[in-house]
Order: structure tokens, then C-alpha cells, then sequence
């Protein structure tokens, strides 16, 4: 997916799935998906810009299904909200 940031054509966001989500039988009942996506940024002009990216990992309202071990690296995480800036 490209996204274009604010009226700035020139500055392009790619979202690249690394990995398909593998289903792995747990229990009898439970299955695990792991996945992961990669965010890329290219600023397509001469000028520096600053930049600030959010996005979303998804939190789950039914108590039957979670999003764990996620990995943040050097982000801000919001558990709360699912917000990683």
C-alpha cells in the first residue's frame, strides 16, 4: 500500500507484509497467527523533512482472541490505544 503524506506527492509509505500470517494449532481449540509487516519511507525530494509515523497494531475486544509478543524495537507503544509512534 502507498500512502501519500499530507499534499506532499513526493514522500511515498509502503507497508510490505514480511511474512504471511502462518496459522500453527495450539490446542484443540486455539490457533496461533504470526506475521509481521515492514514500514518503509522514501522522501523523493532534496529537502529534509520531518516525520512523524504512526501506525496501529490491532487490540482485540473478545476476550477469546489476543495480540501478543509484539515487537517494537525503537518505537513508543501504546498499549491502550494499539498506537506505535
Amino acid at each position: 500500500m502507498t500512502v501519500s503524506l499530507c499534499a506532499e506527492d513526493a514522500i511515498a509509505v509502503t507497508r510490505k507484509q514480511d511474512k504471511n500470517f502462518e496459522s500453527k494449532l495450539f490446542t484443540e481449540n486455539n490457533r496461533i497467527l504470526d506475521g509481521t509487516h515492514q514500514l518503509n519511507i522514501k522522501n523523493n525530494t532534496l529537502i529534509t523533512i520531518n516525520l512523524v509515523l504512526m501506525d496501529r497494531i490491532p487490540i482485540s475486544e473478545n476476550k477469546a482472541k489476543r495480540v501478543d509478543d509484539i515487537i517494537t524495537n525503537n518505537t513508543t507503544y501504546d498499549k491502550e490505544k494499539g498506537l506505535l509512534t
